[in-house]
């Protein structure tokens, strides 16, 4: 049997289900034409194979036996497994496509034994050329590669084409010269451009989808590819950005391959063809997959053929220029709502882009650390300021998230998650770690069915948050303490003011009745016992008065450890005999501005609660003195340090090794009145809380239950440190002559009783019920008065506004104060002092004459 000679196919290529594809008129113009040329080029060839294949049909009536190949084995056949439609794996895996329908009906009518067996291209040719394999279905014709294959008559013709993006400036041939060209490996086109000498740059890839996805993503400049296969693999992917420029780049004969000189496997190939041709099932096949749409034979004279030609090609070019004229307006109208659907298209990319990248910027403008998560904790999204809390450089998207957390700490928050998967409700908590404290929120993302698989998270470091709200209640806390401090030491003075003027006039009445009660006089033992009451209730007064800090104070500049050698033996007898008083006192303290008596009182009142504290009256006592830098941090710690400046201050520590306090016990040891001793104490540390307020110093209490206390009061060092005051020195006084003094005082009783002290004790007395009065008669008699006697709180006018008007009578006017309350404020004026003085009430008539006597000697 001969091989039947080839036959030029002209075919509109359709894969199966389908549509064609849109052309232009030009293209539809140049596609008749080359119908009619080929066909006419292809008449006679056809009309004797036709003729020679039905004559030997006729001869054969029944088909061949079945040929045994290579020594009775099957014979092996292989093609590319992703080439559509020529070759391909079906959704089963199976062997599909033209070439395969084609081999089967060959095998089929030469009896043959075949296995079909489709892979990649590369590996395909590669068996080929060793020999592993019997033929190659589908493999271009070249001049180069006939020199190591054998190829069969054509079972098609294919052409190439030029693939670029639809913005490539590339349109034709030329335009390639130096661009990076994507071909297939091994593919025909490869060799065309090596033997062209295009470009140097070029990149294969194993399979035409690959090739044509590269492109798309906007790699390389074009690509080469077979144009039925490259169409139908972008439009099957959507690659919509793609397209085909400059007509196809040349016919190519497509065949069967064999090994270099297997002329019977070639043969028999051969053999076959011609009678699929022959009988016409390999039109039909094409017809399957192809739509094929051959030219007419039959005829036998050349002329006769052009005639049939030529007549229906003219009427075919009559209705082709009409049907064009007509699907060149279709075309348009549709091209033009392409475009408007392409320019609608882009903008809504473009939107979305916009907005994509805008919730990206507002993402990662915030200042709280947000990501997404789905259900195994997988990272779908993360803001920058996430990123930087978690110490992330490089991107975690896809990564698990909970991989960045301690053990104990990812499975709590793996539990955080799933809760709010099954809830879909959002699940707030906060989360401590590395000393930061984030309020976390986890939220459901829902999708359009309304099922949970994604979570957003949101952290925000409330780190400085929290420790402002702890600052703000301890400030609160400690406002508090001292309005209540500050309330009871104003119902403290204000008692204690009124309870002097009373005392006043019990202690002043009772040493006036002495006075004038003879010695054996049965009376004075009753008035002594009502001066010792008296005076242990004026004790108690000063007491109150220090607590609200406005006791009498002497300022002057003081050793307090020479201050504290002076009281040993008064502390001795202070406290019981078993305990053991231990004093540890710096020699070279900095002088400190302060009131002898009431620094002694506060040495004595926390020895004392020291000495109450020790079980049994067993234990030891310290006391110690000496000199700390403090700054503003450790000062608001304090008592009364909120508002003390930063710098030296001289300290007293009084520690004992006692039974401790209790927080809710240190909470109320400076109220008055509040102990847990027996009734009757509680002032002492009030007292001392009061002068140390007073000395603007602070203090330090540290207890713990049967670990003993610490007291420990800071003052602050002197700055203008004089000749520091030694206990037991004393001005002395001079005796005054026996002068005039004006009393001005609005307590009647009170102002009785002082002119009869002073009536007492000498003096010549003028009496005043209140300041308007007191200036009256100082006016009307300043050449006789030598000094007077101001009561500092009165009505309607003060003990300060009557003393300023005094001076502009007389400047060197000579004012004892007096009054239940604080030394006055103006006596703080060194320019004044010499003029003035000061008696605390309840006074005694010879405390009242001591100090009359040291205004009056001065000069």
């Amino acid at each position: 049997m001969t091989a039947q000679p080839e036959v030029p196919s002209l075919i509109w290529c359709r894969p199966p289900g389908r549509g064609t594809s849109r052309y232009g008129f030009l293209q539809q113009a140049l596609n008749c034409v080359l119908v009619a040329l080929l066909g006419l080029a292809a008449i006679g060839a056809t009309s004797r194979a036709t003729a020679s294949a039905q004559a030997e049909t006729e001869e054969n009536t029944a088909l061949p036996p079945p040929v045994q190949v290579q020594d009775g084995n099957r014979m092996l056949v292989r093609a590319d497994h992703r080439y559509q439609p020529y070759s391909y794996l079906d959704e089963r895996g199976e062997p599909a496509g033209f070439l395969v329908d084609l081999m089967a009906a060959l095998a089929e009518v030469m009896g043959l034994e075949v296995d079909i067996q489709l892979g990649p291209w590369e590996e395909v040719r590669r068996d080929l050329e060793s020999g592993r394999i019997d033929v190659v279905l589908g493999m271009y014709y070249s001049p180069e590669r006939d020199g190591y294959v054998d190829f069969s008559v054509p079972v098609t013709i294919a052409t190439h084409a030029i693939f670029v993006r639809d913005d490539s400036p590339i349109s034709s041939l030329r335009d390639l010269r130096g661009q990076e060209i994507l071909v297939q490996t091994d593919d025909i086109m490869h060799d065309f451009l090596l033997n062209r000498g295009l470009t140097q740059k070029i990149f294969t890839y194993d399979e035409q989808i690959q090739v044509l996805r590269q492109l798309a993503a906007g790699k390389h400049d074009a690509a080469l590819l077979a144009k039925l296969p490259g169409l139908y693999w972008a439009e099957r992917y959507k690659l919509t950005n793609l397209k085909t420029v400059g007509g196809p780049l040349e016919a190519r004969k497509y065949c069967l391959a064999v090994t270099e000189g297997d002329e019977v496997t070639l043969a028999i190939l051969n053999e076959g063809i011609g009678i699929l041709q022959a009988t016409g099932r390999i039109q039909a096949i094409r017809d399957t997959w192809f739509g094929v749409y051959d030219q007419p034979s039959g005829m036998k004279e050349l002329l006769l053929k052009a005639a049939w030609v030529l007549v229906p090609l003219a009427l075919l070019l009559v209705i082709s220029f009409a049907w064009n004229w007509s699907l060149q307006r279709t075309v348009a109208h549709q091209t033009r709502e392409l475009n408007r659907e392409l320019v609608e298209r882009r903008r809504a990319e473009q939107a979305l882009r916009d907005s994509e990248e805008m919730a990206r910027a507002v993402l990662n403008a915030s200042s709280e650390s947000i990501f997404l998560v789905d259900r195994d904790g997988m990272v779908l999204d993360i803001n920058a300021a996430a990123a930087e809390r978690l110490g992330i450089v490089d991107s975690i998207v896809g990564k698990n998230l909970l991989d960045y957390f301690p053990p104990d700490l990812a499975a709590a928050r793996k539990v955080k998650v799933e809760r709010v998967l099954e809830s879909k409700q959002p699940v707030r908590f906060e989360d401590e770690r590395d000393g930061r404290v984030f309020q976390v929120t986890a939220c459901p993302v829902f999708e359009i069915g309304g099922g949970v698989n994604r979570v957003a998270v949101y952290a925000k470091d409330i780190t400085e948050q929290r420790r402002a709200e702890q600052e703000r209640s301890r400030l609160e806390a400690q406002v508090m303490h001292a309005q209540k401090l500050e309330s009871l030491g104003v119902l403290a003075g204000g008692i204690a003011h009124d309870f002097n003027n009373l005392l006043m006039g019990i202690l002043g009445n009772a040493e006036l009745a002495l006075a004038d009660l003879a010695g054996s006089a049965p009376a004075r033992e009753s008035l002594n016992e009502i001066q010792t009451a008296a005076n242990r209730a004026a004790d108690l007064c000063r007491q109150m008065l220090a607590y609200s800090g406005k006791g009498r104070f002497d300022i002057q500049s003081l050793d307090l450890s020479d201050l504290v050698a002076e009281m040993t033996q008064l502390l001795a007898v202070s406290v019981s005999k078993n305990a053991v008083v231990a004093y540890e006192c710096d020699p070279d303290l900095p002088a400190v501005e302060g009131d002898a008596a009431q620094l002694r009182q506060i040495v004595l009142n926390l020895v004392t609660n020291a000495a109450d504290a020790l079980d049994n009256g067993t234990g030891t006592i310290r006391v110690r003195t000496g000199v700390t830098s403090c700054d503003r941090a450790y000062l608001r710690t304090t008592y009364l340090g909120e508002e003390l400046p930063a710098g030296d201050y001289v300290f007293l520590e009084v520690t004992d090794d006692g039974c401790g306090m209790e927080e809710p016990t240190l909470q109320r040891i400076f109220e008055p009145f509040f102990t847990t001793k027996f009734p009757g104490r509680g002032l002492g540390l009030a007292a001392v809380l009061g002068i140390v307020r007073a000395h603007q110093g602070t203090l330090t209490v540290a207890s713990e239950p049967g670990r003993g206390t610490t007291f420990r009061v800071l003052l602050p060092v002197s700055e203008h440190a004089d000749e520091v005051y030694l206990a037991g020195r004393r001005p002395s006084v001079a005796a005054g002559d026996k002068v005039t003094v004006l009393v001005v005082d609005d307590e009647d009783a009170v102002r009785a009783l002082t002119a009869r002290m002073l009536e007492k004790l000498g003096y010549k007395v003028m009496t005043a019920g209140g300041g308007q009065q007191g200036l009256e008669l100082f006016r009307n008699h300043r050449q006789g008065i030598a000094a007077v006697l101001l009561d500092m709180t009165m009505p309607r006018m003060s003990g300060e506004e009557i003393y300023q008007e005094l001076r502009k009578l007389q400047p060197d006017i000579k004012v004892l104060f007096t009054s239940g309350h604080l030394e006055p404020s103006i006596l703080a004026d060194k320019g004044d002092s010499k003029h003035i003085g000061f008696v605390q009430k309840p006074y005694q008539m010879t405390m009242l004459g001591q100090k009359l006597r040291e205004i009056l000697s001065r000069s």
